[in-house]
This record gives C-alpha cells, sequence and structure tokens, in this order.
C-alpha cells in the first residue's frame, strides 16, 4: 500500500516542480522583454538627441565659415541642418510623449535651439 501512495506523490511532486519552474521562468523572459524594449527605447531619444546636436554643430560651422570668409558655400552646412533640427524634435517629441518631465526639458531645449538659430541668422545677416 505505502508503494502505491509514494509512486503517486513523487511524479506529481516532480510535475508540481517543473510546473514552478515554467511559470517562473515565463516571469523572467516577459521582464526582459519588456526590459530590453525600454533600452531600445532610451537608446533611441539618445540617438536623436545626438543627431540633434550633430546637426546644430552643422549649423554654427556653416554660420561660423560664412561670417569669417563671406563665402556662400559655407551656408549649405547651414541650410541642410535647419529642417533636420526641427524633424528631430518632432521625432524626439514622439518619443518622449509619455513622459511629462521629459517634455518639459524638451521645450526648453527647443527654446535654447530657436535662440541659438536667430543668433546664426542674426549673424548671417550682419556679415551679409
Amino acid at each position: 500500500m505505502k508503494n502505491t501512495k509514494n509512486s503517486f506523490f513523487i511524479p506529481f511532486l516532480v510535475f508540481a516542480i517543473l510546473i514552478l519552474i515554467v511559470a517562473f521562468s515565463l516571469k523572467n523572459i516577459y521582464e526582459l522583454n519588456n526590459n530590453s524594449k525600454w533600452v531600445v527605447h532610451t537608446c533611441e531619444v539618445k540617438m536623436a538627441l545626438a543627431n540633434n546636436l550633430s546637426f546644430l554643430i552643422d549649423m554654427e560651422t556653416g554660420q561660423r565659415g560664412f561670417a569669417l570668409t563671406g563665402n556662400r558655400d559655407f551656408l549649405e552646412c547651414e541650410n541642410l541642418a535647419k529642417p533636420q533640427i526641427q524633424k528631430n524634435i518632432l521625432q524626439l517629441q514622439t518619443l518622449i510623449k509619455d513622459n511629462p518631465s521629459q517634455l518639459q526639458k524638451l521645450d526648453s531645449l527647443k527654446q535654447l535651439i530657436d535662440l541659438k538659430i536667430a543668433f546664426n541668422d542674426k549673424v548671417i545677416k550682419v556679415r551679409e
């Protein structure tokens, strides 16, 4: 009689342990997947910010080259960078639309970028 009891209990215990292992594994896989999505999202935001900085540098380089030499060829960089900056700001707004504090920071950044663009335009007009 004991033999029958053990023969039922041991497979049931093994099965229960396997179910627990599978449940914890699935939970961990779900969390890993969710965390990797946030890492990718963060990288996208950082890349958009880095691109914006690069476009601002291009714009300033073109403005500075024109201011120093008077050669309008330098303004091509500036003219190409301006629309990309605005496009990039829209991309950033889309990426961080679910984070109000980041949206406030982006508004501050947009104001600073607008000031920089206005300054560059003023320097170009003075040089002309």
